[in-house]
């Protein structure tokens, strides 16, 4: 039997984790009933974790540092003790006291943890809400999957589906050459973008170096300064989904968020107007969901003249820079929003309320949509 309890938790996590079918996993430890080592370890050791994890639900760890003390208590208690000596006589040492002590402390520390972060307060729906708007931002599943299978063709590259129960085959073109070695890929490889135990290919997600480098390639393209027509940051097209001329922005807002002491922060989102009364604009809402769906709709297969794209683009442009102002809806609804958001979660940890205060934003891209079949409205 090993002496620390510790490593016996981590035999056992290996199978209690995803992807375990069996509702009920039995862990069977073999002791020597003849071993006064083995006796020892089960009565000092293993039966106090035992009664901590009874009494708090949980199983505390050996306190760290103490692999040196089990290594006295046994060398004092068991292998120099006088022949004869009865083994329950040294249960008691103060080696044995000692650690214990140190043990009781330790579980009364995470009693108090788990007591603090209990948080009775918490309502799942808050909870749900604070993820799916977090979901929102960084993409979903689909996201993810929608993302690579349009990158990658720009770089000369393929997402095939293989099976209907989605297993795709990514070739990665010109983006082999950006991945780390310690990925140990070879491609073409077989991924799928759902978590599934039992399947073999590669699960893309976030996280992902294929989806990372992916995105540090896009970024890379983009903001270079032959960025190439499959990566612009400005353009114009025809489409059947606008009434009138729309511009769509890729914009980043700055932010300082006061408290005691201030941190700053920024985010990336999209934001779609159209022409208002002289010159202004009307902001189309909810900012990121509508101009997301301009963006997604299909574009109409009638061809725009270089030039008058360029004028489509140069219009906002200069609208904009023409009136800073105009921004100023958009900065007001994401900073109420943020500050919403953020105060929310600080209520639930007691904490008080912060003043988010935006700054900009920057012109990242601007993609005007012009109703297909029309002059410039």
């Amino acid at each position: 039997m090993p002496w620390n309890p510790n490593r016996l938790e981590q035999r056992e996590g290996r199978v209690d984790r995803f992807g375990q079918r069996r509702e009920e996993v039995r862990a069977v430890t073999l002791w020597g009933r003849d071993s006064e080592i083995d006796q020892f370890v089960r009565d000092v050791l293993f039966r106090k974790a035992e009664q901590i994890r009874h009494d708090l639900g949980i199983a505390v760890p050996v306190p760290a540092g103490s692999e040196h003390l089990i290594e006295a208590v046994v060398d004092n208690v068991l292998l120099r003790r006088p022949t004869g000596q009865q083994l329950q006589l040294g249960l008691a040492t103060p080696e044995v006291r000692s650690l214990h002590d140190e043990w009781d402390r330790s579980a009364a520390r995470e009693k108090e943890n788990r007591t603090y972060y209990a948080q009775p307060g918490i309502h799942p729906d808050e909870v749900l809400r604070e993820l799916e708007a977090t979901d929102h931002v960084l993409g979903d599943t689909a996201a993810v999957h929608r993302f690579l299978a349009e990158s990658v063709q720009r770089f000369g590259g393929a997402l095939d589906r293989q099976r209907s129960d989605g297993i795709f085959l990514f070739k990665p073109g010109d983006l082999e050459q950006r991945l780390p070695p310690e990925a140990g890929i070879k491609f073409p490889a077989r991924v799928t973008f759902v978590k599934d135990p039992d399947t073999e290919a590669i699960y893309l997600g976030r996280m992902h170096p294929i989806v990372e480098e992916t995105a540090h390639a896009v970024l890379g393209r983009a903001f270079s300064t032959e960025p190439g027509p499959f990566f612009a940051r400005a353009g114009a097209s025809f489409t059947r989904d606008v009434a009138v001329r729309t511009a769509v922005l890729l914009l980043r807002i700055r932010y300082v968020l006061r408290e005691k002491k201030d941190n700053f922060a920024e985010e990336v989102i999209l934001a779609a107007f159209e022409p208002g009364d002289g010159s202004s604009v009307r902001w189309l809402e909810p900012l990121a969901d509508r101009a997301e769906a301009i963006l997604a709709a299909p574009l109409a297969p009638a061809n725009m003249p270089l030039d008058e794209r360029r004028d489509y683009v140069r219009w906002a442009l200069q609208l904009l820079s023409s009136r800073p102002d105009l921004f100023k809806p958009v900065l007001d609804a994401r900073r109420g929003e943020i500050q919403a958001s953020h105060n929310r979660l600080r209520g639930i940890l007691k904490q008080g309320d912060i003043e988010v205060r935006p700054d900009g934003p920057d012109i990242l891209g601007c993609y005007v949509m012009v109703p297909a079949g029309s002059a410039s409205r």
